[in-house]
């Protein structure tokens, strides 16, 4: 469960910096 937990962190996190530092 942990294992999902942070990859849902990670995939949150990455399109908050989509967000922030659009390319």
């Amino acid at each position: 469960a942990s294992q999902l937990t942070f990859a849902s962190f990670l995939l949150i996190s990455g399109r908050i910096s989509d967000v922030y530092n659009p390319s």
